[in-house]
């Protein structure tokens, strides 16, 4: 099966090319400045590398699962990234939400559960085996 994204990165990655090859080698000299055709080559070269590594990361990025929405929170477990006396942050399948626990203090790295919510901040405990 042919992949249609992977074509049309490797057409608008060409495509891009092209067009910083045409600069550098006739738009720039219109204004007087002259290029060595090795440093024109080699910024080529940094633009294909780049554009493939940013293929390959995006790519990553798209195939994601994205995060459920704010109401489904709740009884979502994470990590303390940074303590919660008795605000901090913590990590949920992958993104940072900022929390406040229900007045403990809870260290970087013990796993938390989400227990509520306001606006746009978690309220979170600890979480314990029997939570499960």
């Amino acid at each position: 099966m042919i992949n249609i994204r992977l074509i049309v990165a490797i057409v608008t990655t060409l495509l891009d090319d092209i067009l910083i090859l045409l600069l550098l080698l006739f738009g720039l000299p219109y204004f007087g400045i002259y290029l060595p055709l090795s440093l024109v080559i080699g910024i080529a070269l940094i633009w294909v590398i780049f554009a493939i590594l940013l293929y390959f990361v995006g790519g990553k990025v798209m195939k994601k699962k994205p995060l459920a929405g704010f109401t489904d929170m709740i009884n979502t477990q994470g990590i303390v990234v940074r303590t919660i006396a008795p605000k901090g942050m913590v990590k949920i399948k992958g993104e940072l939400w900022s929390v406040k626990s229900e007045g403990e203090i809870i260290e970087k790295g013990e796993r938390i559960i989400v227990t509520g919510q306001n606006n746009l901040e978690l309220t979170v405990q600890k979480h314990t085996d029997k939570d499960n």
